[in-house]
């Protein structure tokens, strides 16, 4: 999905303030960049929306929790991210122009779906690997049990 989305045209206009850093999304395996933190959840959404309706995926960090005061201090504040990193002009020219539309849209829906089908996939596949690990411990432990009985009679 990452690879799929063209980068699209830098703009002059940056009245956002921007902070150019990457981070790891263990969604896709995909890079999100983030766009701002900002304090106030209601103007954080507001920006999702913005962005959203224009074929733009969003994440807030810290949506569900809210900033933790005095703990670290980048965990202060909601931070936006584009989950596409390629897309990342494309939320930026944006925010600065009401006109713009992004060069490739994503639709929402679908790219929600498609994070949770492979979520789903990711975790069938884990939990897999866990039950043949913990099968394989618990035989390991049955034969062991059974070895130290029989050897004591």
């Amino acid at each position: 999905m990452c690879g799929a989305i063209k980068k699209c045209h830098k703009s002059s206009l940056q009245k956002v303030v921007l902070h150019n850093s990457l981070l790891h999304a263990p969604k896709l395996g995909c890079t999100m960049k983030l766009i701002t933190k900002l304090h106030d959840l209601d103007e954080a959404q507001s920006i999702k929306y913005r962005l959203e309706i224009r074929g733009i995926p969003i994440y807030i960090g810290s949506e569900n929790s809210g900033p933790a005061m005095g703990v670290m201090p980048a965990a202060d504040c909601y931070t936006i991210w584009t989950e596409i990193d390629e897309q990342y002009q494309c939320a930026i020219t944006a925010l600065n122009d009401e006109e713009y539309e992004a060069a490739n849209p994503v639709h929402i829906d679908e790219f929600r779906s498609s994070q949770e089908a492979s979520v789903h996939t990711f975790r069938q596949k884990f939990s897999k690997v866990n039950e043949y690990i913990l099968n394989t411990i618990m035989l390991g432990v049955v034969a062991w049990f059974g070895f130290y009985v029989l050897s004591n009679m």
